[in-house]
């Protein structure tokens, strides 16, 4: 109020500042993601922040999490069509932390395979 401020939340801020709806205007696809994806993250992190946005400027949103604790429904209303989580391909989670890289990479083609078809 002292300099007519308001209070945004952090990660809308951030997008706006980013010009983050212009940039996914026309994507093909949006990639987000943290290290649990869960009940918490629908409370405004950044990554939730990312899809909602992604999804209003039309371009398709995946996530790729560590663990994912969301059901679909919960998935679908962040505006999120899938989700990807390492905890998936690997369960030992000393394994996982471990080969994080490597999971990623894993995970990046099968992404890449299932949403971004080759054009002709």
């Amino acid at each position: 109020t002292f300099l007519g401020a308001t209070i945004e939340p952090g990660p809308a801020l951030l997008l706006d500042l980013l010009g983050f709806a212009e940039k996914a205007r026309g994507a093909r696809l949006v990639v987000t993601g943290e290290g649990t994806l869960d009940a918490r993250s629908l409370r405004g992190t950044a990554p939730i922040g990312a899809a909602r946005a992604a999804a209003r400027a039309g371009a398709p949103v995946v996530a790729v999490a560590g663990r994912r604790a969301l059901t679909g429904e919960q998935l679908r209303k962040a505006r999120i069509q899938a989700a990807y989580a390492l905890a998936d391909i690997e369960p030992d989670e000393e394994r996982r932390v471990r080969r994080t890289g490597p999971l990623l990479e894993q995970l990046t083609v099968a992404i890449a395979d299932e949403w971004l078809p080759a054009r002709p």
